[in-house]
Order: structure tokens, then sequence, then C-alpha cells
């Protein structure tokens, strides 16, 4: 009865307006759910974001099939994995995630190889294609230029060009995610993992952004704040730009300051002096993120049951 009350309330925030910081909460929710071990009641809650939400993230389909194939449920798994292909996801990552392989037998996998050409152009046309390809050229030029300065050069022109030259935050559900087929190497050889199709996310975009020094200086929090309530920026994606480094490239160091920069932590060291879990989850929450211990928790259960739950450029 609790659970029907929850999504019950959930569903009505929803109707309101479709705001994905409401879509965020309740997959925190779930996520929460999935940190204690109740699979079942988790799937529960990501079926009613897929109901709710025009657009859904391409990484929800893939954990709640994941999920699905925990809980032997071989039929609801192959929806949400077709619906992930929708998303631009790809048979070839599902291949590699444990819990599918175990359920999904050899007609099953025949079944999705061929329902995925048919996604594949509905996908392409969903998105804009021709950006994509673009950026990733640029990337590509970019992450081939060996000396510093110049290398630092095409970053800020491919940051000039992400976030000057359009009217939308250029994220996944705009421009679509990875494809390998576009660019072989993607983020490539210079310490980052190579990242390809599997992430369900668009590695370039993210990359540059926590390449600068201060985005958010340049663009004002409003902006990002925005895209991750539009649905073109994940939580996950607004820490790691905020989390920026000090030896980040500055490409625009005369530029007038839109406003100083929060002092926000969304991650904790124990050993640190300055250690504040609710201060930390405080921050969290005000970007759409759930607590630091349900994320602790989430690693702890891709381990222990081989279901992939963490997406992304780290």
């Amino acid at each position: 009865m609790k659970i029907i009350l929850l999504l019950l309330f959930m569903w009505t925030q929803a109707l309101c307006q479709e705001d994905y910081f409401v879509y965020h909460s309740i997959i925190n929710r779930a996520e929460e759910k999935i940190g204690e071990e109740d699979f079942s009641t988790a799937l529960t809650i990501y079926d009613s974001v897929f109901t709710q939400f025009e657009y859904v993230f391409a990484k929800d389909y893939v954990i709640a099939a994941q999920l699905a194939a925990f809980l032997d449920d071989r039929s609801r798994c192959m929806d949400y994995m077709v619906k992930a292909m929708y998303g631009g996801y790809k048979e070839y990552c599902f291949e590699q995630l444990y819990q599918i392989r175990r359920v999904l037998n050899d007609i099953d996998w025949k079944e999705i190889k061929r329902k995925e050409f048919l996604c594949r152009d509905k996908y392409r046309s969903s998105v804009n294609w021709p950006l994509n390809i673009e950026i990733s050229k640029r990337h590509r030029k970019m992450d081939e230029i060996n000396d510093r300065k110049w290398r630092n050069q095409a970053l800020c022109e491919n940051y000039d060009f992400l976030l000057s030259a359009h009217d939308f935050f250029p994220s996944a559900r705009r421009i679509g995610i990875d494809d390998q087929n576009l660019d072989p190497l993607l983020v490539s050889t210079r310490g980052w993992k190579l990242l390809q199709d599997c992430e369900a996310c668009n590695s370039k975009v993210i990359y540059t952004l926590t390449q600068v020094e201060d985005p958010i200086r340049d663009f004002g929090t409003e902006y990002f704040m925005n895209a991750v309530r539009s649905g073109d920026l994940r939580p996950i994606e607004l820490s790691w730009i905020y989390g920026h480094d000090s030896t980040n490239v500055d490409c625009h160091p005369e530029s007038d300051l839109i406003e100083n920069i929060p002092d926000l932590w969304f991650c904790c060291n124990p050993g640190d002096p300055d250690y504040n879990i609710d201060r930390i989850n405080e921050n969290r929450k005000s970007i759409g993120l759930g607590t630091y211990e349900t994320e602790m928790k989430l690693f702890k259960m891709e381990m222990k049951y081989s279901i992939k739950l963490r997406f992304g450029v780290w």
C-alpha cells in the first residue's frame, strides 16, 4: 500500500510539469531501493518514471532491463532493451551485461539484433545527428594535437562551439549518445576510459566542459540548472562540471564574471577534517543527486550482483 501511495504522489508531481528534477528524485528513490536490495520495488518505481516522462535516459532503461533479468522476467527485460535501443544503445553493449546474458537465449538475441536495425533509423531521426557528427570530428581533431598550446586552443574552440553556437544545451537528448562508428577513438589515451557506445552519454560534450576553467562562471548556474530541469543534463554530470580543477584551461580569462562559483562539494573523504556528510548531501540534493550513502551502496550492488548501475565519463 505504501509503494502505491508513493507512486501516486510521484505521478501527481510529474503531471504538474515535466520537470526532470522530479524525474531524478524518483530515480533516486529507485536507487535507494536497489541499495536496500529490494529490486522488485525498484523496478516498479522505474516503470512509474517511464510512463510519466516523454524522454527517458537510455541508461535507466538499461538498468531496468538488468533488474528484470535478475528477477527472471525475460519478456520485460527484452522490452526495456528495445526501448534503450530507441535511445541509441546498441545490442553488443547488452552482451557485456551479465544478468542479461544469463537469461536471454539464442532466439532472444536474434530478435534483439533484428529490432536494433529498426530502432536505429528512428533514433537518428529523433536527434540532431549532423551536430553529433560535427562534434565528433572536432573532438577527434583536437585529440590528435600533441602540442599543448595548440591543443588548448582547439579545446577552447570546441567549448565555444558547444555552448555559444546553439540555442540549446548539446545533450545526449538533443544530439544523441556516443557512437563508435562516428569516432573509434572518442575520449582517447589521455587518462580517460574509452567510452564508445556503452556508457549511454555524449562523453565529448561533458569531457570538454570538465577540461575548461569555470564554465559555470562563464554561463551562470541557471543555464546548467535549466539543462537539468529540461532533461538535457544529468545531475551527476553537473557535479563533474562543478568539480573543475585549477589546472584546467581558462578559455575566457578577460570575460566578465557572470557570478561567483558556489562552494559545493558532492563527494567526501571521511579522513578530511572538513568532512561533513550532511552538508554534502544537502549540496547533492540541490542539483538533483541522491545521497552519498546511496551512491556507495550502488558500488557494492554492482560488485555483488554484476549489475551495471553507473554510466558516464568516469
